[in-house]
């Protein structure tokens, strides 16, 4: 980058006579170089290259909105960051994509901002939605057909979540706190279909190791009077006496057993 220096007893910087500049505008007046500009944002990217650190680099406008600066960056490869519609339709007269420019405000209304489709993926295989590492919300359900069936997983990528994640924490406080009557009724409606075991105890004692090993066909084991409860998976629900139904052992319910609420 070119330093202002005296030739011929004159003050010149990149090859312009500032002297002569001065004399024909008058003072103060502001001169540019657009070999500066375009100098500083070499350098400026290049520290971070050399640190291993790539970037994009993207001019404020209305920093300096001379179009022969903004020319230059663009040459140069540089982004743009806009916030006017103003800012907007002077990048778009100057060639720059859209994909180059970033809009921080909407200070020229929603108007200033036109969605284009600029291109469209059918095939699955071939989108690329998120980098293997990153952290992502998955959301799995099971899809069944007439013939066949499968698995539908859902994968969005936490970073598109969570600007929206406050969002996400006040509705869940308040579902929480909210009941579904709708899917109460069908809860309790189906849970009556679920299979389950019940057990009944007859009778129990206690006997030695000594009277165990000596018992003999026909022993009789004294008990004291049978007091059979009825259990489903061990939750004791109901007293019962023991008796026969048809030739067949059978159990009579007596009472619900009350269980601590």
């Amino acid at each position: 980058m070119a330093i202002p220096s005296y030739q011929n007893g004159r003050l010149n910087w990149d090859g312009c006579d500032l002297q002569g500049i001065a004399e024909r505008f008058g003072t103060p007046c502001h001169v540019g170089s657009t070999e500066a500009v375009r100098a500083s944002l070499r350098g400026f990217r290049a520290a971070f290259l050399e640190a291993g650190l790539p970037l994009q680099v993207r001019f404020s406008v209305k920093t300096n909105p001379a179009p022969v600066f903004l020319d230059a960056l663009r040459r140069e490869g540089a982004g743009f960051e806009v916030v006017s519609k103003h800012e907007l339709e002077l990048l778009r007269r100057l060639g720059v994509a859209g994909e180059d420019i970033v809009l921080s405000g909407l200070g020229g209304g929603p108007e200033a901002v036109k969605v284009q489709l600029l291109q469209k993926e059918v095939s699955p295989d071939a989108t690329g939605v998120y980098n293997a590492n990153d952290i992502a919300v998955i959301s799995s359900f099971s899809v069944e057909f007439d013939v066949s069936g499968g698995k539908l997983h859902l994968v969005v990528p936490y970073a598109m979540s969570e600007p929206i994640m406050d969002l996400f924490e006040r509705s869940a406080v308040s579902e929480a706190d909210a009941r579904d009557n709708r899917w109460e009724s069908a809860l309790k409606e189906n849970i009556q279909d679920a299979m389950v075991e019940i057990a009944c105890q007859v009778a129990e004692t206690d006997v030695s190791l000594r009277e165990v090993i000596d018992l003999q066909v026909g022993d009789v084991i004294p008990i004291d009077a049978p007091e059979p409860i009825l259990r489903a998976n061990d939750v004791p629900l109901f007293r019962v006496r023991l008796g026969s139904l048809k030739g067949n052992l059978a159990l009579q319910v007596l009472n619900k057993i009350q269980r601590p609420q």
